[in-house]
């Protein structure tokens, strides 16, 4: 199910609005639900970022861990990419100083996993990029489970152990004028059924009722359907498409959810991320 939450615009900018905001997201999350939360970011800190952001200088992205993850991400994505790790590592070495709207992002998303560590089992990690779709950008059907602290690609340290992907965001930045119908570029999330948001019914029930108002705002940015193919080549039964509307907070589960990105008529920015679990070794699960 989907669950939205109303908010004023000025964004979630408070300890206390972060509380809330982590509250419901926790409940959604554990009950299997995809939580949806507009207006995370305010206008105008959708703005700064939107300036920030695209004066970034972006590499294309890869994909998988072939010899050539660029030439295989073609077939895949289309998409340039900013880590924010490479920007704070960079500012801390004494470089180029990160701007203070992603400053400012990473912070509140920081604050955000904070509180839904103890619910969700969540550890301190926050990954972070910044993508750029351009003008027919895509991203096919995936999930995000495949990365993980401890593999080949990303080995854990004494300070980092090995971790697994648990929960997928997108915040987008895009225009406020951004019109699905002509800029395209829909975040379409598999085996996700629309007319569960009337009934707040989870996976695994138990879930609140989402209020009214929440319902509204849904109904202008969900678009239900049906057909299409996951990541493993399998029919999809049903899908929602996602407009993405300037400021809000998509979160879900990383290694259940197939998401894809359509293809987009106008440039189109987003920050996207992952927080992790400790994968723990079979002492630690036995409790011995």
């Amino acid at each position: 199910y989907i669950a939205w939450r109303p908010t004023a615009r000025r964004g979630i900018d408070s300890a206390e609005k972060i509380a809330e905001c982590a509250a419901r997201a926790a409940t959604v999350l554990q009950n299997g639900g995809i939580f949806m939360q507009p207006n995370f970011l305010g206008p105008g800190e959708v703005d700064a970022l939107r300036r920030s952001v695209s004066a970034l200088k972006f590499a294309s992205a890869k994909y998988g861990r072939s010899e050539n993850p660029l030439k295989d991400a073609k077939a895949v994505r289309k998409t340039k990419v900013v880590s924010v790790a490479e920007l704070v590592e960079r500012e801390e070495a004494g470089g180029t100083p990160m701007p203070v709207p992603i400053h400012g992002l990473l912070a509140r998303l920081q604050a955000l996993r904070s509180e839904l560590e103890a619910p969700l089992s969540l550890n301190e990690d926050t990954e972070l990029s910044l993508l750029k779709y351009p003008t027919g950008g895509f991203y096919r059907s995936h999930k995000d489970s495949g990365y993980s602290l401890g593999s080949a690609d990303r080995p854990a340290t004494a300070t980092s152990p090995a971790a697994h992907r648990a929960l997928s965001f997108i915040c987008f930045l895009t225009p406020e004028d951004w019109a699905t119908g002509v800029d395209g570029g829909q975040l379409r999330l598999h085996g996700v059924d629309v007319a569960a948001v009337s009934s707040g019914a989870g996976k695994h029930g138990g879930a609140e009722q989402p209020q009214p108002a929440a319902l509204a705002e849904a109904g202008a940015m969900l678009q239900p359907g049906g057909g299409g193919k996951g990541s493993d080549g399998s029919s999809t039964a049903h899908w929602v498409d996602v407009t993405p509307t300037a400021g809000a907070l998509v979160v879900f589960n990383s290694v259940e959810v197939d998401h894809e990105v359509l293809k987009t008529r106008r440039e189109r920015l987003a920050a996207v991320g992952w927080w992790y679990q400790d994968i723990l070794d079979d002492e630690e699960e036995d409790g011995d």
